[in-house]
């Protein structure tokens, strides 16, 4: 397991490279290289898109909208976007959470890695305090976005969200509903994947 020491503005590469390390333990990218890939010429945060196209990714993965359906998983690897309310305002944070093992990673240096059990599987106030172990400044952590890293081939991408299929409408057992015309609206390139995840539900 590799834990990165960085700051507030390299924890997007720095949770990134943990994960790579851990789908591809057989590499030998240094957590320097990821920082250069994934940086900004103008000194401001990088985003999720420049962490994407690094490990040669497109899209985002299956969405868990919770903290407990996060740690409920019991494999992959998962870069997880959080919000941070504090006394000068809110900030955006990522983590790497290894599902296998339970190890949630954060750059900050010599900190405590915190490893989630069943007790912190019960519940999301539960869950959410795993992240407040790291952030004991924050007033309240919203869990923002999950996104999985996973192996294809020698590289790694991270995955798209799961879209509901279209069942024509002769072949449906049930009623078509309203969430049924929205993923249809998507398929025909009327609304775009982020609208259509606002909307319905990512089914697992």
């Amino acid at each position: 397991m590799r834990v990165p020491a960085g700051d507030a503005h390299t924890c997007l590469p720095d949770a990134t490279w943990p994960l790579i390390k851990h789908v591809l333990p057989s590499t030998k990218l240094i957590l320097k290289t990821v920082r250069r890939s994934i940086s900004r010429a103008d000194s401001r945060d990088p985003n999720f898109s420049m962490a994407k196209t690094f490990v040669g990714g497109y899209g985002l993965d299956r969405r868990l909208n919770n903290p407990r359906a996060l740690f409920r998983q019991r494999d992959g690897a998962y870069l997880v976007q959080l919000q941070l309310f504090t006394d000068v305002g809110i900030d955006y944070h990522y983590v790497a959470y290894l599902a296998a093992t339970g190890h949630v990673i954060d750059n900050l240096p010599r900190a405590k890695v915190p490893v989630v059990d069943d007790i912190d599987r019960s519940t999301n106030k539960l869950a959410i305090k795993v992240f407040a172990q790291l952030f004991p400044g924050a007033q309240r952590i919203h869990m923002k976005a999950v996104s999985e890293l996973i192996k294809v081939g020698q590289r790694s991408r991270f995955i798209e969200p799961i879209v509901p299929p279209i069942v024509l409408p002769t072949t449906r057992s049930t009623p078509a509903t309203f969430d049924d015309l929205f993923v249809e609206l998507y398929h025909d390139k009327y609304i775009s994947l982020t609208e259509l995840n606002e909307i319905v539900p990512i089914l697992d």
